[in-house]
């Protein structure tokens, strides 16, 4: 959920699909779809949107990415706060923000730690999820 506060901001919507495979490359079509968020507007946004879906076994991934919000009126205060739901927790690393594993991480893999109060902490690697693409910066 995204409750827009002050001024208005606008939202885009980018429809984007990728061939069949493991290794997806995302092709963005140049069509957005854009709307307005006022002071008080709430959007609500199912984590099942954010997720690639296919219409055949080995048809094309499809989804649509949002992002590049817009802010029609220079000099003017706009924000907005995002809620999120949790489906799951992990422990991660304080530091880092990577997960922790049971496999040890090689020492060069990991970042100097100077407050890392247990080896154990620094025995972590970063999970690769493999379920989305990274977005395209220039969008977001």
């Amino acid at each position: 959920a995204l409750l827009t506060l002050g001024d208005v901001r606008e939202l885009r919507f980018r429809h984007q699909e990728a061939p069949a495979g493991r290794k997806r490359k995302w092709v963005s079509s140049t069509d957005t779809l854009q709307f307005s968020m006022e002071h008080g507007s709430l959007f609500l946004l199912s984590p099942y949107d954010e997720r690639p879906t296919t219409a055949s076994p080995n048809g094309p991934s499809l989804r649509y990415q949002h992002g590049g919000v817009k802010f029609p009126h220079m000099g003017k205060l706009s924000a907005a706060l995002a809620y999120r739901t949790v489906t799951k927790k992990v422990q991660v690393n304080r530091y880092t923000g990577k997960l922790f594993t049971k496999q040890p991480a090689l020492p060069q893999m990991l970042p100097p730690f100077p407050n890392s109060k247990s080896e154990g902490e620094l025995n972590n690697v970063q999970e690769e999820s493999g379920s989305l693409a990274e977005p395209e910066l220039d969008f977001l």
